[in-house]
């Protein structure tokens, strides 16, 4: 048997500053389950980036796998993160203070199973785990409608997507 999983993160509507969320999709045993999340924002004092949203949908999902699955199942990991999955791979240093942590606790669940893969895949393949960060994303600025719109103003998605999701025009 083998567990599928695709992972994503993302940082808007700025880089560094905006709003972190992560998604996940696993397809195992003929199910497809899904999770997503916000990490944090900048409006709230956070640090954030869109690296660190991409290691913490990983993160997420292999401690999802962890919880569900025995070290013997092959898992084979997709993300359209350069960056993780090269450093991953050891193509690439970890460079940033902020990243290594996540990179050392990927690599620490990585080892908690026997047989992993992991592939760098184009972004229009890896469009279920983006629908969760943006699942996640559009609850947190729905939630805070009043605080984002004040603090990112009329930049990137507010301005552009506001009406679709049933929040009023900037």
């Amino acid at each position: 048997m083998e567990a599928v999983v695709y992972f994503d993160g993302l940082n808007e509507p700025v880089n560094p500053g905006g709003v972190a969320c992560w998604g996940f999709v696993v397809e195992f045993d003929g199910k497809k389950m899904e999770g997503n999340g916000v990490l944090g924002a900048g409006m709230n004092g956070d640090y954030t980036t869109n690296n660190i949203a991409e290691y913490t949908g990983l993160i997420k999902a292999l401690e999802f796998l962890k919880g569900m699955l025995g070290r013997d199942v092959k898992i084979k990991l997709y993300g359209d993160s350069q960056l993780v999955i090269f450093q991953l791979e050891g193509s690439y240093r970890v460079k940033s203070e902020n990243v290594r942590p996540l990179y050392q606790k990927t690599m620490e669940l990585i080892n908690e199973f026997n047989d992993v893969e992991i592939r760098w895949v184009p972004r229009e393949h890896n469009k279920d785990a983006d629908e969760q960060t943006r699942k996640a994303f559009e609850r947190f600025v729905k939630d805070n409608w009043e605080k984002y719109k004040q603090y990112y103003g009329k930049i990137g998605w507010a301005r552009k997507r506001s009406k679709e999701i049933g929040l009023p025009t900037l």
